[in-house]
């Protein structure tokens, strides 16, 4: 990935790799990266991450919303 200003989002850079026998292979750029549970894009805003987390967060209220009816609410507000 490639960290760019908000600016200069719409320079390409194409970078090639040359091996010692003389085939080139070009890397595939990234928008965003996910590392260490933390989305990260190419102009270092939290845009990508907000929405990374909003969706798990939604996922994970949907599971507990349909386990409401099937568990007493004492063991799903039980912290381990």
């Amino acid at each position: 990935m490639i960290v760019k200003s908000q600016r200069r989002k719409n320079t390409n850079v194409n970078i090639n790799i040359t091996n010692r026998d003389g085939s080139c292979h070009s890397i595939e750029q990234k928008d965003h990266i996910k590392y260490l549970e933390t989305m990260i894009d190419s102009s270092l805003t939290w845009k990508c991450h907000i929405s990374y987390v909003c969706a798990k967060f939604s996922r994970n209220t949907g599971v507990i919303s349909k386990l409401r009816h099937y568990l007493p609410l004492k063991h799903l507000t039980q912290i381990n």
